[in-house]
């Protein structure tokens, strides 16, 4: 067995605790939270300073690294990835400075430095020149997201067990105001969002490898796949559903290297089972309840349930999207965040500036912008509108060039998921602030567009490849 250095120790350590933070605040009265003496406190206050100590632990040692002349400073000059997203998030600090007496808030500063803390890991592994890095932090996140999704799902089991077979929906499975380990739990956008990303990397890593499977592993295998797509359609999340597929058709079209009627069979079959069999399941319970109707007890009863529970074809996000019940008012949110900035600010109001602008206007809405581009527009200003954008289409390009020249390419299974990922991010930036901001998508973005902008570097891609033969 190949033995682990200590250096890929220290950084997955690390990146652990920058994961483990995700969705933290920050609280500075200690004291108040220690007399509730509950054992989730304990232990989210340890995740708050054990990330807090470990990123000022890694500063430090870069910083002796340059000292000790055993960093290269040269990266932090090369326009790659990391060095645009420090740039973009220097450019909130200064609004969050500007504005300190509008906007202070220990938790901004927390996710400034939690921010930081990720890209500093990130220079540290450039530094050590040591590749195989970035695909051990990829896969590591990837089992975090698998641990805690099932964890969710575990807990609101009874809550599957019933509205699934009913053909109900389950965009309510989770309440903002729930608790869940000490913390608030993931909202359903942020948890059909984990699992299109685990669905995308286990269906890319099924065929990657299914040569080694038999009969029957590859039966529970393919149920699996298409019983978390079942999920990810259930949970309506309309955000999510045109990401996963956009991801999954960039997937079978231009990646997967089978004839072209066998990719669309493929992906055809993969996006639509889970949705037959969602229907399938309202139709039949709809059919189930017609003969109720002569009882007035029980349609007062199922009333009551429609109300409780979304039916596809009668109140489904998806196919009723015009209904006022189920309109998410992102368009009012951006016109306004648009309309009411104030255009003297260069670099913005600071980390989260949506919730500057949106917090008190808009309760019933919340006080997330819900848009990469405009967060990034509030929170940095134009400086960090430019870079953002810049970085969104630079990650588009290197998407570009490894699609068109996929053919001659022998891709991995790390550079497979990561186009998977990106191109569900890169979509769902337009719908969420994803990863504008330190969250889940930050991470997921960072490591992933780090790992195929190295790729494209090695294999000196270009969008019009040469062939030297014609030239010659």
């Amino acid at each position: 067995m190949k033995k682990i250095d200590k250096t890929t120790l220290l950084i997955s350590f690390v990146w652990l605790t920058i994961c483990g933070s995700i969705g933290m605040d920050i609280n500075i009265n200690l004291i108040e939270k220690i007399n509730k003496k509950n054992i989730y406190t304990y232990l989210n206050e340890f995740r708050v300073a054990i990330s807090i100590v470990s990123i000022f632990a890694f500063l430090i040692w870069n910083s002796l690294l340059i000292v000790k002349k055993k960093f290269s400073t040269n990266i932090f000059f090369k326009f790659n990835t990391i060095f645009i997203f420090i740039l973009y998030f220097f450019s909130q600090f200064i609004g969050l400075i500007q504005n300190n007496s509008d906007v202070l808030n220990y938790n901004n500063y927390y996710l400034l430095l939690l921010s930081f803390g990720t890209l500093n890991l990130f220079l540290f592994i450039i530094n050590k020149k040591n590749q195989s890095h970035y695909k051990i932090l990829l896969y590591i996140l990837i089992v975090i997201i698998l641990i805690y999704t099932l964890s969710v799902l575990v807990v609101k089991f009874d809550i599957l067990i019933e509205a699934l077979p009913r053909g109900h929906s389950i965009y309510s499975i989770t309440n903002p105001n729930e608790i869940f380990m000490g913390q608030a739990i993931s909202r359903v956008t942020g948890l059909s969002r984990s699992l299109a990303i685990l669905n995308l990397f286990l269906i890319a890593w099924y065929f990657h490898i299914n040569y080694n499977f038999g009969i029957i592993k590859k039966t529970i295998y393919i149920l699996f796949i298409l019983s978390i797509g079942l999920l990810i359609w259930a949970m309506n999340s309309r955000g999510t559903i045109i990401c996963y597929f956009f991801a999954l058709t960039i997937y079978f079209l231009f990646i997967f290297k089978k004839n072209f009627f066998t990719r669309v069979k493929l992906l055809l079959l993969i996006t639509l089972i889970p949705i037959v069999t969602f229907n399938t399941f309202a139709q039949v319970q709809e059919l189930n309840i017609l003969p109720e109707k002569i009882d007035k007890e029980k349609i007062e009863k199922e009333k009551i349930e429609k109300e409780k529970y979304f039916f596809l074809f009668n109140n489904s996000r998806i196919l009723n999207s015009g209904h006022n019940d189920y309109y998410s008012g992102r368009t009012i949110l951006w016109k306004y965040a648009i309309n009411n900035y104030q255009k003297n600010k260069i670099f913005g109001y600071g980390v989260q500036g949506d919730r500057y602008l949106l917090t008190e206007k808009f309760s019933h809405y919340g006080s997330n912008v819900s848009n990469g581009f405009i967060y990034a527009l509030l929170s940095g200003g134009y400086v960090g509108l430019i870079l953002f954008c810049f970085l969104f289409l630079k990650t588009f390009y290197n998407i570009v060039l490894i699609i068109i020249n996929c053919k001659k390419l022998n891709i991995g299974l790390t550079i497979k998921s990561s186009i998977l990922f990106l191109s569900f991010l890169l979509l769902r930036s337009g719908v969420e602030n994803s990863f504008s901001l330190f969250s889940l998508d930050f991470l997921i973005f960072c490591i992933s567009s780090i790992i195929i902008e190295k790729f494209v570097k090695e294999k000196k891609l270009t969008i019009l490849p040469i062939n030297k033969k014609i030239i010659n």
